[in-house]
């Protein structure tokens, strides 16, 4: 190598042509001009992409890497922390095995640190990312499930189906419906298109007697069978949307990708007859890293202190320490409350974790398993009051929002 890669924050108008011209090389599995006209038309273009966190490398005077940040805001219960949702990592073919990407990457995370995001999350490549910090977020479920329990369409609903776009009239159902959805998006994200993977999404709302959207379904078709991608609003109506559409598919049955089987939607479909599909991957897939622990307490307390408030721990006093490598943090908790401790802490009550504390804090798995798999130490009461304050969660981040 001649010179040094230079990584640098992409500016907007200087490396924007140069930029998507090798984003669309890499990622040409659909066809170039396809892919380099749904990053102009709303995957980059019009969109939440965050270029003061996103990192380009240079060398011998081109970019030969990229790795992309998408700014949101993501939902834990009732709280709401600031994620860079990573896509795109690129690099040039003829700069390929040179460790590139791995500079590219670190400065980029520790650009989003700087910049104040809380966690960041991508849907990586198997064995890969593990190294910059990420560790398993969730486990995508898809659930297939037989129409013939649906409800049936009720008399007198009025709906109407056009192309799936975002608007902000679904933006704001969707925010109210998830007002505590773990792991889903604040909309809305992307403005002009939802993530522009499949053209063919077709979105059928239903209309309330006010003649406003009460409620919608997006969908897509696979070989003639519908695909749903998410139902917001009255689950009953909607399946009994989504069974119109199948049976005039003459389709038996559907699926629905990307569903926890713990949500209100999953819980329903597995009273019939369904197939529920997990994937585990250890390290690939969705991944997590937490960036700003202090920082991330601190909007959590007051979620924390609703679980607890509900929970019969709420006559607990005293303080759990938080440890994140070399970092720790204490919750102050007394009165069913939770406080974020200023300053140095000790405490008998401890969490002693790396990595894996993101695990924790959005809920991936049952806390007591995550502790066992990721050989997190805990002291004092720690053990009991993790159930409490970080239970597992049916985390969801619908594909119209993902990156």
């Amino acid at each position: 190598m001649s010179e040094p890669l230079r990584l640098i924050a992409p500016d907007p108008v200087k490396h924007r042509d140069e930029m998507l011209d090798l984003i669309a090389k890499v990622f040409s599995h659909s066809g170039y001009y396809d892919f380099h006209g749904r990053l102009r038309e709303g995957y980059y273009g019009h969109s939440h992409y965050d270029h003061a966190a996103s990192r380009i490398g240079m060398l011998d005077n081109k970019i030969v890497t990229h790795y992309g940040v998408w700014d949101y805001q993501m939902r834990i219960g009732t709280a709401q922390v600031r994620t860079g949702g990573i896509g795109v990592v690129a690099t040039h073919g003829e700069y390929r095995k040179r460790g590139l990407m791995d500079m590219t990457a670190r400065a980029s995370i520790e650009a989003m640190r700087t910049l104040g995001y809380d966690f960041t999350i991508l849907f990586g490549i198997w064995n890969y990312y593990h190294k910059f910090g990420y560790t398993r977020a969730w486990a995508d479920t898809n659930i297939n499930a037989e129409i013939k329990l649906f409800p049936e369409m009720p008399k007198g609903l009025k709906t109407k189906s056009a192309p799936a776009k975002p608007d902000d009239e679904l933006a704001a159902l969707y925010n109210r419906y998830h007002a505590t959805s773990t792991g889903t998006a604040v909309r809305p994200t992307y403005r002009a298109t939802f993530y522009p993977v499949d053209k063919n999404w077709t979105c059928t709302r239903w209309l309330g007697k006010n003649g406003k959207t009460a409620g919608y379904v997006l969908m897509k078709l696979e070989n003639s069978r519908p695909v749903v991608m998410e139902l917001v609003g009255d689950i009953e109506t909607g399946l009994a949307v989504i069974r119109a559409e199948a049976e005039n598919r003459d389709a038996w049955e559907v699926r629905f990708e990307k569903l926890p089987p713990e949500s209100d939607l999953g819980r329903w479909l597995r009273r019939g007859t369904c197939r529920v599909e997990t994937q585990y991957i250890a390290s690939g897939g969705a991944m997590i890293q937490l960036l700003n622990l202090r920082q991330t307490l601190e909007k959590m307390a007051g979620e924390l202190g609703r679980r607890l408030a509900s929970s019969g721990a709420k006559k607990f006093s005293g303080t759990l320490a938080v440890g994140f490598h070399k970092e720790t943090v204490g919750l102050a908790i007394k009165n069913g409350r939770v406080k974020v401790v200023s300053g140095p802490v000790k405490s008998a009550h401890a969490v002693r974790a790396g990595d894996a504390l993101a695990q924790l804090l959005i809920g991936t798995d049952d806390p007591a398993l995550v502790c066992a798999q990721q050989n997190i130490k805990l002291t004092g009461a720690a053990a009991e009051l993790l159930p409490i304050l970080f239970p597992q969660q049916p985390i969801l981040l619908h594909q119209a929002d993902r990156y």
